[in-house]
């Protein structure tokens, strides 16, 4: 699945003005870029009239690779993301191989492998060595199969957003309690306007702090960071699910207009 043609003329003139660009460097970086076998940029390979086109699948698969990696990274530590984009690239390797290779600690290699793969986010295939299938003796290769990670992560996706949704709930309960407790603002104010505009800023709201004490609003400028990095997360995770959702509703389509 292709988007448009683009001749290097007109990549170029659209470009925003870079210092010591010229045409034949473009040239150069275009190279490079196609040199990489797992590349979204394909081309006609004529050097005097060079064109190029974006594969939309590809481009798609790396834009999920990147958001699986970072799940992976928020789920199993830093890293997790370097094993799983060694099994990306490598497909099938021993776990003292993924250690030496991804450059991680054997001990933290073991444990990591072992979480993702109880997970299921990724396979490890049993070589048998000898006729009495001695585990012992047997090989053991972890690899990752792609589309099985991304229904994995999309159901940890899922469950986050829940999550998510169900802590700001309880968070939002205590920033109305804390103000209910305070007389002078439940006697003024509508207390569900107010959470509103707290939302937005607390040090900036002169209708709470001239009320709180310290305390309170230490309390209250907690409170408003755990929104913040709440909505933080669910901006991140909601991209995941977008994405994700978007690679299988392609795949789908792909498969039916083949058959």
């Amino acid at each position: 699945m292709k988007l448009g043609i683009f001749y290097l003329s007109k990549i170029f003139n659209n470009l925003p003005t870079i210092p010591m660009l010229d045409i034949e460097s473009l040239r150069s970086y275009i190279t490079i870029f196609l040199d990489d076998s797992n590349s979204f940029l394909l081309s006609n390979k004529n050097y005097i009239t060079p064109c190029y086109m974006i594969d939309n699948l590809k481009l798609l698969t790396k834009i999920c690779e990147e958001n699986i990696c970072w799940v992976v990274s928020e789920r199993y530590g830093i890293y997790s993301k370097r094993i799983y984009r060694l099994l990306l690239d490598k497909t099938y390797l021993e776990q003292k191989q993924v250690s030496d290779l991804s450059m991680v600690p054997f001990k933290e290699t073991k444990e990591i492998l072992y979480r993702m793969y109880s997970d299921l986010v990724v396979d490890c295939n049993q070589i048998i060595r000898t006729p009495d299938a001695n585990p012992l003796s047997s090989l053991y290769l972890f690899t990752v199969n792609f589309n099985q990670s991304i229904s994995v992560v999309l159901e940890f996706a899922k469950s986050v957003i829940g999550k998510i949704i169900d802590r700001r709930i309880a968070v939002m309960k205590d920033i109305r309690n804390l103000l209910h407790k305070n007389t002078k603002i439940s006697s003024e104010y509508n207390i569900d306007d107010l959470c509103r505009s707290i939302l937005k800023s607390v040090i900036n709201n002169e209708k709470v702090v001239k009320y709180l004490n310290e305390l309170e609003l230490m309390e209250l400028l907690k409170l408003h960071n755990s929104i913040s990095q709440l909505d933080y997360s669910e901006i991140n995770v909601s991209r995941v699910l977008l994405v994700l959702d978007k690679y299988n509703n392609v795949q789908i389509n792909d498969k039916t207009i083949k058959k």
